[in-house]
């Protein structure tokens, strides 16, 4: 909590009571939130950060419904019911193009892909992964 405040206080120049920085964070959970839900990929989209990752591939998992792999081309998935393509074509070439990225920036990081991809399916499922 300390952290917080003093992340704050920092940010806005100023000491800072606990009514203050609750409002500042709901005002930047809000933020984070709003940003997920309102996500729309596109090809001028990048991942930039381990956590642009995750934010990817919760968007993969929770609003698209897709159990997807990273080495997984999008262009392969379907419907089972029908067979027809789970993404257009435009779709599976940004989501494609992210993936690439999505993979280099997890091997600058030295974080694992995998890994990452794993724990949100298991969170998902509601499991423990440790």
């Amino acid at each position: 909590m300390i952290y917080f405040f003093l992340l704050l206080q920092k940010k806005v120049g100023e000491k800072v009571g606990s009514s203050k920085l609750f409002s500042y964070l709901c005002k930047e959970l809000y933020k984070r939130i709003k940003s997920i839900s309102n996500m729309n990929y596109t090809s001028s989209t990048h991942i930039q950060t381990v956590e642009d990752v995750k934010t990817f591939f919760h968007h993969l998992i929770d609003e698209r419904k897709v159990n997807f792999h990273p080495d997984d081309d999008f262009r392969d998935y379907s419907f089972y019911a029908d067979g027809k393509p789970a993404f257009t074509e435009q779709e599976a070439n940004v989501y494609n193009h992210l993936m690439g990225e999505a993979f280099d920036v997890c091997e600058k990081a030295h974080a694992d892909i995998y890994g990452i991809g794993f724990e949100m399916m298991m969170d998902l499922l509601g499991r423990k992964t440790a």
